[in-house]
């Protein structure tokens, strides 16, 4: 009978390992998970992204891009990040026209989206949204965004703020309700409280990408397969 210990080593190895993040990444080099949409038209670029394909947004008229999953149709980026284990979303942008040029310093800013429990009712829809680095400006090229997520969190975290979408959010949003059920993931090309100027725009959007802790199990089956492939060899 074979059998397999575990050192000290390995049992530090398991550890470690539990606390690294898998990644997902839309690279738009296939139909995208989080089914991405832009507040204009937009279409899949084979390339010039960063690197490869990336979505292209024009005919935005508007005061700032908006980019966000389709609704209810999210995929891998929307659920239960409590559950999931949520720790960072992010995308990579590019600014590749503008009417005028200063578009000034204006946040990338993440809205995680909550329909309140009522999918075909927007009115009572909200959002926790946090404000990031400055968008990219014209020749900037591509820049990179991520958000780390507090899954964990009870309370509504310091730097992140409610935002009501429809016209009856709720009175006292709910992190807990919210990390439980993110229905929607928003990037605004700016700050969701402040009004700017109409203009028309033209962008890229790459690496969509949301990270979280992989479960425990899985991290401890692949180390015992190394450590019993180890064992069989000698």
């Amino acid at each position: 009978m074979l059998r397999m210990f575990l050192t000290p080593t390995a049992i530090v190895a398991v550890a470690v390992t539990t606390c690294f993040a898998g990644t997902y990444v839309d690279t738009f080099s296939v139909p995208p998970a989080g089914n991405w949409q832009v507040n204009g038209y937009s279409q899949i670029q084979q390339a010039g992204g960063n690197p490869g394909a990336f979505l292209y947004g024009y005919g935005i008229d508007s005061i700032f891009p908006r980019v966000w999953t389709a609704p209810n149709n999210g995929g891998i980026f929307t659920g239960d990040y409590r559950t999931q284990q949520v720790t960072s979303v992010g995308l990579d942008a590019d600014l590749i026209y503008v009417d005028f040029q200063n578009v000034g310093n204006r946040p990338m800013t993440l809205l995680l989206v909550s329909d309140n429990g009522t999918a075909g009712n927007p009115d009572d829809d909200w959002a926790a949204y946090k404000k990031g680095a400055n968008i990219p400006y014209l020749n900037d090229g591509w820049l990179s965004y991520d958000y780390p997520i507090p899954y964990d969190a009870t309370t509504f975290p310091p730097d992140w703020q409610a935002l009501g979408l429809g016209g009856s959010p709720p009175a006292n949003p709910d992190w807990n309700v919210l990390m439980g059920d993110v229905t929607d993931v928003w990037f605004w090309w700016g700050d969701p409280e402040l009004f700017y100027i109409f203009q028309t725009w033209q962008i890229g959007v790459d690496n969509a990408r949301i990270s979280w802790v992989p479960e425990p199990a899985a991290a401890l089956a692949g180390l015992l397969a190394v450590a019993l492939r180890r064992r069989t060899s000698t």
